[in-house]
């Protein structure tokens, strides 16, 4: 069954969505700056019981756990920090859209305008034309 587009198009609240985009471009931003700001915390790993056995092996096991939780640890800070990045890019590309949409209503508006002029010097025309 095929979306009807310009039903899909009516419903979207596209004023609200104007209205609100500065409000998320700006929570965006705050966002992204929050993650930058932030130092990177270790949050201390719950550690199971070591199954039993010697001092030493357990230790190194605990030890060989420690650095696969650092490294993973490392990779979600990193992760975080691209998603924040992709959120920021994404409210700024959202912002840029708002602007070229309200270039375009201006636009639109004035084309209205000037349609409608010309349709008054066409029936003026058509009148002077009829009379002589």
């Amino acid at each position: 069954m095929a979306i009807p587009w310009a039903v899909l198009a009516t419903k979207i609240p596209w004023r609200s969505l104007l209205v609100a985009s500065p409000e998320i471009v700006h929570g965006a931003k705050k966002l992204y700056q929050s993650f930058k700001a932030k130092p990177d915390a270790r949050a201390e790993p719950s550690l199971s019981p070591a199954p039993a056995g010697s001092d030493a092996e357990n230790i190194a096991n605990l030890e060989q756990r420690l650095l696969a939780l650092e490294g993973k640890l490392d990779e979600l800070g990193v992760q975080q920090e691209s998603a924040a990045d992709l959120i920021n890019a994404l409210a700024e590309q959202n912002a840029a859209v708002v602007k070229a949409i309200d270039v375009l209503r201006v636009r639109t508006r004035f084309l209205i305008y000037v349609c409608g002029a010309l349709v008054i010097v066409l029936i003026a025309i058509g009148a002077w034309l009829a009379l002589a």
